[in-house]
Order: structure tokens, then sequence, then C-alpha cells
């Protein structure tokens, strides 16, 4: 069999487990303590370099490890155990205070390296504990009282004088409109529109996903997030957000919007209004 000479520029393309027939002549057969890449071609793997012993033991296999880049110059490496959260310089190793204002217990888990995930995004990480169901607090309610009701908003203003401030009435709606079955509110002299009151409002702050917050004089804070509250409609028109009663699976930010996953859904929040998942 004859040898065939061809000029090789470089292993740019790494290594592959194809037939040799088939691949690319800058491909390998394999490579040990190697890194390919399309600029240098073949280099040597840079060793791993020890930057601070952090912790004695070993518990520290069963972590959950995120890293929060939050320009080239900061960047941070977030290590969530059972029942703890501690934050480091990515670049020295220096340990980060962390403030805890609402305790520990979101991060509770007998096995962290499986069941939390996060997202960055700025000062703010979220984290999700993938074993915890979320839940409507039934105890924070819609305030206030339905005063009557009308079947189209004209005949509000029609037949209902010096209402005062504070009152609430349903609208039946009407074909023309296409609305139905919403609820307005008097206040400053206008009419507001409102949610039935009585709804369910908002979520158990402890059951939802939490917040690593970068603070600016550079400590840290874990805590409860003040997520939006239902503003405008009922448990028809504004239904709750699907994950309520389900785990939340992973976290995401896609254009302008945190995202989780739950059961077969992916929930987005409004837009630019990362705590909102309501309906307006």
């Amino acid at each position: 069999m004859a040898l065939t000479t061809i000029d090789v520029p470089g292993m740019y393309d790494g290594v592959s487990q194809q037939a040799q027939s088939i691949r690319r002549p800058t491909q390998a057969d394999g490579g040990q303590n190697m890194m390919a890449s399309v600029v240098d071609g073949v280099s040597r793997r840079p060793p791993l370099e020890e930057l601070a012993k952090v912790a004695d033991g070993t518990f520290y296999g069963q972590a959950y490890t995120h890293t929060i880049n939050r320009d080239r110059d900061e960047r941070y490496t977030v290590i969530i155990t059972d029942g703890d959260l501690r934050v480091y310089d990515a670049e020295t190793g220096e340990g980060k205070v962390v403030g805890f204002p609402n305790g520990k217990d979101y991060l509770n888990s007998s096995d962290p390296a499986n069941d939390f995930v996060a997202v960055s995004v700025a000062d703010f990480t979220f984290v999700v504990n993938k074993r915890t169901v979320v839940e409507l607090d039934n105890n924070d309610l819609v305030p206030g009282s339905v005063n009557g009701s009308e079947q189209r908003f004209v005949d509000l203003l029609t037949f209902v004088e010096n209402p005062n401030s504070g009152d609430i009435y349903r609208i039946g709606g009407s074909d023309v409109t296409g609305f139905d079955n919403y609820y307005v509110r008097r206040e400053g002299g206008v009419w507001q529109e409102y949610a039935q009151p009585g709804t369910p409002r908002s979520f158990k702050s402890h059951t939802m996903p939490h917040a690593l917050i970068r603070q600016s004089d550079g400590t840290f804070t874990f805590k409860e997030v003040d997520w939006e509250k239902l503003k405008v409609g009922d448990q028809f028109s504004n239904q709750p957000p699907s994950f309520v009663g389900q785990t939340i699976n992973h976290t995401f930010f896609y254009r302008n919007r945190l995202g989780f996953l739950s059961g077969q859904n992916a929930i987005l929040s409004r837009a630019g209004e990362f705590f909102n998942f309501w309906r307006e």
C-alpha cells in the first residue's frame, strides 16, 4: 500500500472516533493532556491551580456549585450543601460574608448536588430547590367586597351615582367587547381594574425560589423574594401559574424574562418584570 503525504496545518478539530477514511485530516485518533483550538491548534492542557482551602472534610463532594460571572474582573463560586450556602471569590478563594434574614430552611437537602439549580443576572442569583412544592398563600386574599354588578362598564358610569372610594363592582361583559367577568375599583376619582375580592393573591414565599443578592459593600444576602401579587382578574381569567402545587425543576432567562420549568411546562415572567408571573 502506497503512502500518501499531505500537509496538515494543525489538529484544529480535536479528537474524532470516526473511521480514518471519513474523518478530517485535522482530527486526531486520541489525545492526552491536550486542548484543541481553532486559533492555537493543539496545546497542553493547563494544570489545576489550588487557590485556597475552603473547608475541612469531604462533604463538598456532594455539594452543588454555581459560578457567578458578574464581569471579567468579578467572579464568584457559590457552594450549596445541606442547610448551608457559601460564596467565594473565584480568583482568590476568599470567602464572602452571606446574610440569611429568612434562615436556611430552603437549603435543606439530602442530595444538594442534584436538588439545586441556579441562574444569575446582574446582582441576582435565583436558587431553586427542586424538592420544594410551590404553594399559594390562602391567608393572603384580595381585600374588599363586591358592592354590586353591571353588565357593561358604560352601565356603571350611567347608573352608579356618587361612588365611594374603594367601591368594587363586577362587570359581566358583553358580546361586543369580548370581555367577561372582570372587576373594577374606585380609586382617586377613577375606576381601576381590580381582582375578585377573596381570591388568593400571593405565593408562600418560603416555597418559591430564593435569591442570592450581591450587596454594594461586597457582601451577599440569601433571602425570600417579594414576588408580585395578583392585581386583576379571578381564578378563571387569571389562574395561578402552573408551577403552583408542583416542584420547579429548572430555571433560566429568556428574552428578559425569568423562566421556570415545572412538570411539562415552561413558565415565563412578564418581560422585564422577573418577579411577576400574573397576567395584567
